[in-house]
C-alpha cells in the first residue's frame, strides 16, 4: 500500500507520511495556556506529539 498524508485520524508511520513535530512543539504549551488553539482535538493532537 502506498503511503499518504492522513488528515482524518491517528497517523500510522507504515501507512502515512509524517512531518517532524519537534519544531512545532517548542511553543505548544504556551499556546495551550493562552487558549490559542483550534479546539479540543487540536490541543490533544499537539499535546500527544
Amino acid at each position: 500500500m502506498q503511503r499518504y498524508f492522513n488528515v482524518a485520524g491517528p497517523c500510522v508511520p507504515d501507512e502515512h507520511y509524517l512531518l517532524p513535530t519537534s519544531e512545532r512543539c517548542a511553543e505548544i504549551h504556551s499556546l495551550i495556556a493562552a487558549r490559542l488553539f483550534f479546539g479540543p482535538r487540536c490541543s490533544k493532537i499537539w499535546h500527544a506529539s
